[in-house]
């Protein structure tokens, strides 16, 4: 691949959670090697990373979105500031605040639940099971991107989503001690539906070994974070 001063620069708001930041960054970097042959530094796009102040956005329902919302304003204008040209958010609850930051950010911020939903709805399911936090679930962010009468999307009981609260906190303390088949066991997924990783956290799950697909060929599986990366990736080459 020839260096090209054109590349975009990609903001990435981080640390909501820290282990999905730094697995987009290496799907991102993956994605310019397969794809376009990426080898030299010159090759890759800038990427500007900005932690905004701490966000609890496991357990949280939605009560302290005004807060939620100064920080993300904060990062976005940090990220535009430094010359993003499109901008990520690796979190979905956090998406619930998309409208009101794609007002003010002068770069395109990318919508991951559009793009997971849209994926979904290509794949022609009829049946999807939504692994996400409390936040996700309570905000109705993917029921209202498959509003299609015929698609059946269901949400784990409340010991399953108890669960996939214990879980994330795992995950985000490197102490996982679980594979995603036996987390879809234990919460209960049907056989026959197709598996929405709806926290980018759950990512970390998920087999790395095929960076080139959005979905698993074992279990039919969505897996938000990295349908964000490879739709930052389209974005990014259409600048």
């Amino acid at each position: 691949m020839t260096a090209s001063p054109t590349l975009p620069s990609i903001g990435i708001i981080g640390n909501v959670g820290p282990t999905a930041t730094t697995r987009l960054y290496n799907f991102m970097i993956r994605l310019y090697q397969v794809r376009l042959g990426a080898v030299r530094n010159a090759d890759f796009p800038r990427f500007h990373v900005h932690s905004p102040r701490p966000i609890e956005n496991v357990r949280t329902n939605g009560d302290a979105s005004d807060i939620y919302l100064e920080s993300l304003l904060e990062s976005v204008a940090l990220l535009n500031a430094a010359g993003s040209d499109l901008i990520t958010v690796p979190c979905n609850t956090l998406h619930r605040l998309l409208p009101s930051l794609q007002r003010v950010s002068q770069a395109p911020i990318v919508d991951m639940i559009a793009a997971t939903a849209e994926v979904c709805l290509a794949a022609d399911e009829t049946q999807l099971f939504l692994l996400a936090t409390r936040g996700t679930i309570a905000s109705g962010l993917y029921q209202d991107a498959i509003a299609d009468s015929r698609v059946s999307l269901q949400v784990p009981s409340e010991h399953g989503q108890q669960i996939i609260d214990g879980t994330i906190d795992e995950i985000c303390a490197g102490l996982v001690n679980r594979d995603l088949s036996s987390l879809l066991r234990d919460v209960g997924a049907p056989s026959g539906a197709g598996i929405i990783l709806g926290c980018t956290e759950l990512s970390e799950l998920a087999s790395s070994a095929d960076l080139e697909s959005r979905t698993s060929p074992e279990r039919r599986l969505y897996d938000s974070l990295r349908v964000l990366a490879e739709t930052t990736f389209t974005m990014a080459l259409e600048l």
